[in-house]
């Protein structure tokens, strides 16, 4: 067994403290507010560094959400979902009977929306 292995051996066999996942939310909670004062504290070359980084984060991110909007210009076909490998955040197979295919060159084939069943 190599040496440290000891932390994730613990938590199988006696898994996690009973406040960790709170405790895991409120931390991410604070992270957002401790990266903000960090952007406005940097000065000089490290805080270009850090607004590019997070410039491309947010232009990311609108990317997708405006992905998201629209996914009115797809085909709808009936495709057999279970295929595609989509799971729910608790580990099940989606099970679907149309999905919206995008009908961009670039994007050929990806999988915009599916219509659960």
């Amino acid at each position: 067994m190599p040496q440290g292995d000891y932390i994730e051996l613990h938590q199988k066999r006696h898994g996690y403290r009973h406040d960790h996942f709170e405790r895991k939310r409120k931390k991410e909670a604070r992270e957002v507010h401790k990266r903000s004062a960090f952007a406005q504290k940097a000065l000089g070359i490290k805080g270009k560094m850090f607004a590019k980084k997070r410039y491309a984060e947010k232009a990311l991110m609108k990317r997708t959400f405006l992905a998201t909007l629209s996914s009115k210009r797809g085909k709808r076909k009936l495709v057999n979902v279970s295929e595609l490998g989509l799971v729910t955040p608790a580990g099940k197979v989606v099970w679907g009977k149309y999905a919206q295919v995008t009908n961009n060159p670039e994007n050929d084939g990806c999988i915009n929306a599916v219509l659960l069943v």
